[in-house]
């Protein structure tokens, strides 16, 4: 008896046919993981940067100020220009959760401050400025992704009180801060911790005197 073969007009068996679409169903497949697993690869990268990336940026902010005002008239209120310090949100005068910085130049005989401190999960900054402030916080930590970047951590201790050995030596302020935070991601989570020490300028008047004591001896 004689078998007979089906052969399409290129000349291919139908198993042939099938076991090719089957090859072809197989690689499309393990394409399309592929570029699943890039794209949420690409993710993951792409939000740690955000992470280590924001949670440095609000350290400059803290350290360098919010800028207030606008054109020449614009000034920052960070701890770097302070003429005091004042820890918030704490326990103590020593350690908080929060820093108010009353900046060495006040505008026009108004009592002018920023603060940067922790609040419901997210690092906040306010401010008054020639007696006016923003309507509500300023979120400056995570900002966006907040349902993925987690505040675990922030809290502001000064180094060096008034009336202290250090201070005497130095009467700029100084203050440590420790900011640390999570992504969680995919079932997976991503830490990061800051942990910098800041100071302020020293306070002129005091430097006047100290220079006038040195003078007269």
């Amino acid at each position: 008896m004689k078998k007979y073969y089906f052969k399409s007009e290129n000349g291919f068996t139908i198993s042939e046919l099938a076991a090719s679409m089957l090859i072809s169903v197989i690689v499309t497949v393990g394409a399309i993981w592929a570029i699943i697993a890039f794209f949420n690869k690409y993710e993951e990268y792409r939000l740690r940067t955000y992470l280590y990336q924001e949670a440095f940026n609000t350290l400059d902010t803290i350290k360098y100020g919010l800028p207030l005002g606008s054109g020449s008239e614009t000034y920052f209120y960070g701890v770097a220009s302070a003429n005091e310090l004042r820890i918030t949100r704490g326990f103590s005068s020593a350690e908080g959760r929060g820093v108010r910085v009353v900046p060495s130049i006040q505008q026009g005989g108004y009592f002018d401050f920023s603060e940067y401190y922790l609040d419901d999960g997210k690092i906040k900054g306010t401010y008054l400025y020639q007696s006016v402030g923003p309507p509500s916080p300023i979120i400056l930590f995570p900002g966006k992704y907040d349902n993925r970047i987690f505040v675990t951590n922030f809290s502001v201790t000064m180094l060096n009180q008034a009336n202290t050995a250090i201070y005497q030596l130095n009467p700029a302020r100084l203050i440590e801060i420790v900011l640390e935070a999570e992504l969680r991601y995919k079932g997976k989570v991503f830490p990061v911790r800051y942990k910098t020490a800041m100071t302020t300028i020293i306070n002129k008047q005091e430097n006047t005197e100290s220079d006038n004591s040195g003078a007269n001896e």
